[in-house]
């Protein structure tokens, strides 16, 4: 048992880092004025989309650690878990962030492939 339990709080420890490394990143960057054009906005949402992820998570696992205990009125660990998942609604919302990372994403693709393909165009026209 006590090995599940160290298992849960391991990955737990490693969620919540790793989402506070992307945070730090992005707030760095925020900081340091760098110019990430298009880039800005799935860098923020991703940012807000891996921390309340990580930290839905984690409170889940944390209820596992905890036990059904949680679940009695006042319990400070149901309170959070209440308040954690209400991130999911905060913009932008989980389904909106992947829209629009897969938006940026595609576009980025179209916009490489036009321009390859205009370059292989002029080259072939110039031989």
């Amino acid at each position: 048992y006590k090995r599940q339990i160290r298992e849960l709080i391991a990955q737990m420890g490693t969620r919540q880092l790793s989402a506070r490394l992307q945070v730090e990143s992005v707030c760095r960057s925020v900081d340091e004025q760098d110019d990430l054009g298009a880039e800005w906005f799935p860098r923020l949402t991703l940012a807000k989309y891996v921390g309340t992820r990580a930290a839905r998570e984690t409170a889940t696992d944390a209820l596992e650690v905890v036990g059904g205990s949680a679940y009695r009125s006042g319990h400070e660990m149901g309170r959070l878990y209440r308040d954690i998942t209400a991130g999911i609604f905060q913009p932008s919302q989980d389904r909106g962030v992947r829209a629009g990372i897969a938006n940026w994403i595609l576009d980025a693709t179209a916009e490489r492939l036009t321009v390859e393909d205009s370059d292989s165009q002029g080259g072939a026209a110039q031989a």
